[in-house]
């Protein structure tokens, strides 16, 4: 539930901004198909890991808790990232400043000649789509981290957990998704036009995003704006240790 609507929320918060900003729509429906690493094998390994345990009396008050903060953070860096990879590019595929090399895959996303009048607003938007993709691929595994800490300085939301099957998981979906980049194929058929440098500054936008959130959970930004006092039941997953 954590995972899902969190998903759920980033995706929906980010067309709004967008829109809001007069900005080309963020994804492809191509690229939803990412939802496949992100959200479906997580919660459905967690599912099958997860024990017996009595319900939480707060579980409703938690995921607000949780999901509020996840969503604005995690939208606003992502929208802030595609704004900023779509004037780039675009400023870079007008200038002629971005390398040769790069043109061919942006033809091949785009099915835009490069000779054509609206090959760089195509190109720019499937570049920033991309860039916002990988942006958010990433940072849903960095969820399942925060979910179930391996040690102290991912311990932003709850403490560490002793079991690291999920910290696996994350490491293994993150090679899977290296994998999707690398291999023509796969990136294509995600709907993915890989530019070393969009996916150098994604992932650094994911090193500061995560930064941003981790601050925002472990001060209880989200408690005070919204008034959501965290549950005092003995499995309340707020109770981290410093």
């Amino acid at each position: 539930m954590y995972l899902f609507l969190s998903r759920v929320a980033v995706q929906a918060l980010a067309i709004l901004l967008t829109t809001v900003l007069g900005l080309a729509f963020p994804y492809t429906p191509t690229q939803v198909g990412l939802t496949l690493l992100t959200v479906g094998t997580p919660a459905l390994a967690l599912t099958v890991w997860a024990q017996p345990v009595a319900g939480d009396p707060h579980l409703l008050r938690n995921l607000g808790r949780f999901v509020v903060p996840v969503a604005v953070v995690t939208a606003m860096v992502g929208t802030l990232l595609y704004s900023l990879l779509g004037a780039w590019l675009s400023a870079g595929l007008r200038a002629g400043t971005l390398p040769a090399e790069r043109l061919p895959a942006f033809e091949a996303a785009t099915g835009v000649a490069r000779s054509d009048p609206g090959f760089v607003d195509a190109a720019a938007t499937v570049g920033a789509q991309t860039g916002l993709s990988v942006f958010v691929t990433l940072s849903s595994f960095v969820l399942l981290l925060l979910l179930k800490p391996p040690h102290r300085f991912f311990a932003a939301w709850t403490a560490p957990v002793p079991d690291r099957r999920p910290t696996w998981l994350a490491a293994l979906l993150t090679v899977a998704f290296a994998v999707v980049t690398a291999v023509p194929l796969l990136s294509s058929w995600f709907g993915l036009v890989i530019v070393p440098e969009v996916l150098a500054i994604a992932v650094l936008a994911v090193l500061g995003w995560y930064a941003l959130l981790a601050a925002t959970l472990r001060r209880r930004v989200a408690d005070r704006l919204l008034a959501l006092a965290p549950g005092r039941s003995r499995r309340d997953p707020v109770a981290v240790t410093s």
